[in-house]
């Protein structure tokens, strides 16, 4: 990781070693918590960065997409049968009767 000392972006050096200190953790549990997965590790670390750094008029609108977010991907997706509208269960009709299509004419 490259040091980021710039006392513009981070305020005083007390600050950026602070910042810098805190990202080594981040990385170390994020290696923890997604092992084998270093870009999705990646890019979780630099999401946390970017919020880190978003200026104070961008936080309320972070939040609120990141909330939306968390909450769309939380919720566990509806199995196929359920998105068709077809019933999980055998229902308790009985066939009648068939009958057969004639065959599909194309014309050309």
């Amino acid at each position: 990781m490259t040091q980021v000392t710039d006392a513009k972006t981070f305020g005083s050096e007390s600050q950026a070693r602070a910042q810098m200190e805190g990202m080594s953790a981040l990385m170390a549990w994020l290696r923890h918590a997604h092992e084998g997965d270093g870009d999705i590790a990646a890019k979780t670390v630099l999401s946390c960065f970017m919020v880190a750094m978003m200026p104070p008029e961008g936080i309320n609108e972070a939040f609120d997409s990141l909330k939306s977010m968390l909450l769309f991907y939380s919720e566990p997706a509806l199995p196929p049968s359920r998105l068709l509208g077809q019933r999980e269960s055998g229902g308790t009709g009985r066939i009648g009767s068939t009958t057969r299509r004639p065959d599909l004419a194309i014309a050309e």
